[in-house]
């Protein structure tokens, strides 16, 4: 946004870092949104920046404490060819960097990453549907957890995705001696 305004302080021409530099609302009144805060659409803060001059943090400072005038600096231009020019290279970043995982293929739009990557990170593969619910129905939750390295709580996810229903509370120790059951599932 700062290069809409010369990227340099209006005042003073300081430009060394963008960071000391800010956008002043001219007349107070007319300011509708505060743009430091983000979460403002594209259109809204370009509409805003019309109303501003750029200044740096010292001259903004003196022009709040009433030590400078800014009466003959002209607001901020903004041309409809610019303006559409800004519009269409936003929009163009934004659904680049929303639709596209770091591997280069399609993601979902509020995805860290696509559905091969997720597999690549997962570190344990999960077993196949009959083979996990043999192993549930054989061996407490805890302990099937220890065997695959997860957690317990992983175990029951896996069992919900797949619909496998799990031994209710105090299955095991009605079992005798809590030992693994090996009668089941043969």
């Amino acid at each position: 946004m700062l290069e809409i305004a010369g990227e340099k302080c209006q005042i003073c021409k300081y430009g060394k870092s963008y960071r000391a530099l800010g956008f002043h609302h001219v007349n107070p009144a007319d300011k509708l949104i505060t743009m430091s805060f983000g979460g403002h659409g594209i259109i809204k803060i370009l509409d805003e920046i019309t109303k501003c001059i750029l200044v740096c943090n010292n001259c903004h400072g003196e022009i709040h404490d009433g030590l400078l005038e800014i009466s003959q600096i002209p607001k901020i231009q903004l041309t409809p060819e610019k303006r559409n020019e800004i519009l269409l290279r936003f929009h163009k970043n934004k659904k680049e960097r929303t639709n596209v995982c770091i591997c280069g293929r399609h993601k979902r739009k509020y995805s860290k990453t696509c559905k091969k990557c997720v597999q690549k990170a997962r570190k344990v593969e999960r077993p196949p549907k009959e083979e996990l619910e043999r192993l549930v129905w054989r061996k407490p939750t805890n302990l099937l957890a220890k065997d695959f390295g997860i957690s317990d709580s992983a175990i029951s996810k896996w069992c919900k995705r797949y619909g496998i229903k799990k031994p209710g509370v105090g299955y095991w120790q009605k079992s005798t001696s809590n030992q693994i059951r090996t009668d089941i599932f043969r």
